[in-house]
């Protein structure tokens, strides 16, 4: 028992969670962002650090949304992702971005399904 106390004690004192609020028992929340999705029922799971921006576009000045059409499987991962709209400069680091994001699966009649919706990523020079 005094091994259980000093390792939450710790954890805590670390910043970190202790063991038994971590698991498939913890409710995700979706993360929001400068995006935009075409059907609001698609939520985040996980978004990566924002990639660097591309030099050329950058030395150029060149900003602006990219659209991209993404189809996610029944596990929220991205198995499909075309640029169709935005600067032709800034749609290969938008592509390979949305690639790596993971979004909560997408559920019709209790069942998760194959869906396609469009993700809108704002590119802006600071």
């Amino acid at each position: 028992m005094h091994r259980l106390f000093l390792y939450v004690s710790l954890a805590l004192a670390l910043g970190c969670a202790p063991a038994t609020t971590l698991g498939s028992n913890r409710v995700k929340q979706p993360i929001t962002g400068p995006y935009e999705i075409s059907n609001p029922s698609i939520k985040v799971k996980l978004l990566p650090p924002a990639p660097p921006y591309p030099r050329e576009a950058k030395i150029a000045g060149i900003k602006g949304d990219v659209t991209l059409d993404v189809t996610i499987d029944k596990n929220g991962i991205p198995i499909s992702v075309k640029a169709v709209a935005g600067p032709f400069e800034l749609r290969p680091t938008a592509t390979f971005y949305v690639q790596k994001v993971e979004f909560f699966p997408f559920f019709e009649n209790g069942l998760p399904i194959e869906t396609s919706f469009q993700f809108v990523l704002p590119f802006r020079l600071r």
